[in-house]
Order: structure tokens, then C-alpha cells, then sequence
């Protein structure tokens, strides 16, 4: 395994990291969070083989630094994680009184509906969506397979769907 020359290393910076933190602020839109991806970018050319990538140099940055901040977008802005339950009374200056009590009592519907579910699947769903834990770290925690993680929380979103449907046929929503 060839690795790449502390020299060289400085060199691909120097050219590289202003052009990788725009595309990945491009994405992200959000400078704080871009320089960590660049930064995550060139730790990962440190641990790569560098004759395997020394021809493609370019590409390779590019592509990892896209991978990784695509990675971080959907991370942050695939779901909203909740702390507490003292989020359920988070006031949003921009939105209207009544978007706020929809967004209010949405939270409090989707909390009573996840304490209906089974002690496992609800063990996950707050595992991930409350406390943003891998699929590996919660496969550890409850002593089962990242597959078998994926399968709860897959059958733990149907089953709330199902639920807020009922509840929501109930209240006359649709």
C-alpha cells in the first residue's frame, strides 16, 4: 500500500480544497459543515492507496467529497430528530400560530402512536429518529443484525402510517 507524501498531500490541498468546499457548500449550504466533509475528504485520501488513485486525482476527490456531502445532507435533513419532548413546544418565529399548532400537535400524534408500537420496534424508531444512531449501533444495542435493524424500522414506519391514518379517518381529516 503506497501512501501518499505528506509534500504531495499539501500540494492536492493547496489546489483542491477551495474548488471541494464550494461543491460541497453547493450541496450542504452550510460553510461549517462543508469544511468538515473537505476535511473528511482528505483524511480518507491519507488512508487510501495512493498509486491506486494517483492518475484520477481529481475524480476521486470530487466524487468522494459529492459522496460525502450528499451523505451529510441526507443525514441532517432526512427526518428531524427530536431531544425531548420539550421540543413539542418549539415556537418557529417565521411560521404562522396556526402552522405551529399543526406542527405541535403533529409531534404529539406522532409520539403517542410510537409509544403503541412493540417494545423492539420502538426501542429502534427512537434509537434513530431520537437519538441518530447508525443502523450498526443500534444492531449492537439490541443485539440483532444491521438487516434485521433495517427490517424493524421498515415495519415500524408502516405500522405508524397506519396508525396516523386511523387517527386522522378518526378526526375526520381525510
Amino acid at each position: 500500500m503506497s501512501q501518499i507524501t505528506e509534500e504531495k498531500l499539501l500540494e492536492i490541498y493547496n489546489e483542491y480544497r477551495h474548488r471541494l468546499f464550494g461543491a460541497s457548500d453547493k450541496i450542504l449550504n452550510d460553510p461549517q459543515r462543508s469544511e468538515d466533509v473537505v476535511q473528511d475528504v482528505f483524511y480518507r485520501l491519507c488512508k487510501q492507496d495512493f498509486s491506486k488513485i494517483e492518475n484520477h486525482i481529481q475524480e476521486w476527490l470530487f466524487t468522494v467529497n459529492r459522496n460525502c456531502s450528499l451523505k451529510q445532507y441526507h443525514k441532517r435533513n432526512r427526518y428531524m430528530l427530536i431531544e425531548d419532548t420539550d421540543d413539542l413546544d418549539c415556537i418557529d418565529d417565521t411560521a404562522s400560530v396556526l402552522e405551529n399548532m399543526m406542527h405541535s400537535e403533529l409531534l404529539k400524534s406522532m409520539i403517542k402512536v410510537i409509544d403503541k408500537l412493540p417494545k423492539n420496534l420502538k426501542k429502534a424508531v427512537k434509537l434513530r429518529y431520537f437519538k441518530d444512531h447508525s443502523y450498526a449501533d443500534i444492531a449492537k444495542k439490541m443485539n440483532t443484525t444491521v438487516g434485521n435493524v433495517g427490517f424493524m424500522l421498515n415495519n415500524a414506519l408502516k405500522k405508524l402510517k397506519q396508525f396516523l391514518d386511523k387517527e386522522n379517518k378518526k378526526k375526520g381529516l381525510y
